[in-house]
C-alpha cells in the first residue's frame, strides 16, 4: 500500500522533467497526464499526504497514557498549522510552485522528526520508523527533484 502511495510522487518528479514545452493537443483531447502536470501533482498530492500524516499523529496522541498531559496533542496539531499557514497560504496566494515544494520538503522532513519523537515516547508502533524513513526519503527526493526541474 505504501509503495502505491509513492507512485504519484514519483510520477510528478518524472513528469516535472519530461514536460518542458509540451502542449495540449489542438483537438482538445487531454491525456490522463501530460508533462506540464508534474509540478501540480507534486504540490497537490504532497499536501494531501502531508495532511494524512498529521492525522496519524492524532492517532498516536490518543494513545497517550495520561490525557491530562496535552503535549502529544499539541505536537500533533503543529504540522496541520504549518500546512495551513505556509503551504496553504502559498497555494491560495498563487505563489510560485517552488515555494510550495520548498514548504512541503521542509514539512515532510519535520514530520520525520516528529515520527521519531512519537516513537521515543512509545506512542508510535515499533515498526513505524522502518516504514517512515525510506518513504520520507523518497518523498523528499521527489519534491526536491520537482524544485530542481523549475530551475532547469
Amino acid at each position: 500500500m505504501t509503495a502505491a502511495g509513492l507512485l504519484p510522487f514519483i510520477a510528478g518528479a518524472v513528469l516535472s522533467f519530461a514536460g518542458k514545452g509540451e502542449t495540449i493537443p489542438a483537438d482538445g483531447s487531454y491525456p490522463l497526464m501530460v508533462g506540464q502536470d508534474g509540478i501540480g501533482i507534486l504540490c497537490t498530492y504532497g499536501l494531501v499526504i502531508f495532511s494524512y500524516m498529521c492525522g496519524c499523529f492524532w492517532g498516536f496522541a490518543s494513545k497517550a497514557p495520561n490525557p491530562n498531559k496535552p503535549l502529544p496533542y499539541i505536537i500533533a496539531v503543529l504540522p496541520a498549522l504549518y500546512a495551513f499557514f505556509y503551504i496553504g497560504r502559498s497555494l491560495l496566494a498563487q505563489a510560485q510552485h517552488g515555494d510550495v515544494l520548498l514548504h512541503l520538503t521542509v514539512g515532510f522532513t519535520a514530520l520525520l522528526v516528529l515520527d521519531f519523537w512519537y516513537q521515543k515516547i512509545n506512542l508510535a508502533p515499533a515498526w513505524w520508523m522502518t516504514l517512515r524513513v525510506p518513504v520520507t526519503c523518497v518523498v523528499v527526493l521527489c519534491l526536491s527533484l520537482g524544485s530542481f526541474s523549475l530551475t532547469t
